[in-house]
């Protein structure tokens, strides 16, 4: 079994049905694997277990692994990492003209049934790539936090609320009342006087 980047060549892959093939890969994180709060670091390698069975109208791939994403609490803004576990599955089929299972088939495939572009198998090569975005990104955390009694931040200064004293708090007056603070203290002022 070849393996360049995450395109997959099975030329040595047997065409008898339940045939498999396993395979351990080191695979290179590129840029741009991300979401909107964590990432997965450029440069990195992640190890892929891969396993490749034969079926009647291509190949069915098992892979899992560890990724490592890094990013920030979402409640406090300490840096934070996440180590996340995948494991996904995806079948490949050939092309109408090469699977063996279709050409025996005289049926055609209905209207909105058509395959999707990434799970085909072209010039004995599949893409690994979109189902390995799916299986890692799909399951990470949507909001990562340090820990899950993470206080946060003070939204009014900035103070990390796991290190300020008990009870911090800010008071405002509303800037539509600021005149009327000078008209109440100027009022008692003058009215205990009377």
């Amino acid at each position: 079994m070849e393996i360049d980047g995450l395109v997959l060549s099975l030329r040595d892959q047997s065409i008898e049905p339940g045939s498999q093939q396993e395979a351990e890969v080191r695979w290179t994180v590129p840029d741009g694997w991300d979401t909107e709060v964590l990432t997965l670091v450029p440069g990195s390698e992640i190890p892929l277990q891969l396993v490749v069975t034969t079926t009647d109208d291509g190949v069915a791939v098992d892979f899992s692994g560890t990724a490592t994403l890094v990013g920030e609490c979402v409640r406090c803004l300490d840096p934070i990492t996440v180590e996340q576990q995948f494991a996904a599955s995806e079948v490949f089929v050939y092309e109408d003209s090469r699977s063996p299972r279709r050409q025996q088939s005289d049926k055609t495939e209905s209207e909105g049934d058509e395959m999707d572009k990434a799970l085909l198998i072209e010039r004995d090569t599949i893409d690994l790539e979109p189902a390995l975005r799916d299986a890692i990104l799909s399951e990470a955390p949507l909001r990562p936090v340090c820990d899950k009694d993470c206080l946060g931040i003070c939204v009014h200064c900035g103070a990390l609320l796991r290190e300020v004293e008990p009870g911090h708090k800010h008071e405002f007056l509303d800037p539509r009342f600021a005149a009327l603070e000078g008209f109440f203290s100027s009022d008692s002022e003058s009215g205990s006087g009377r």
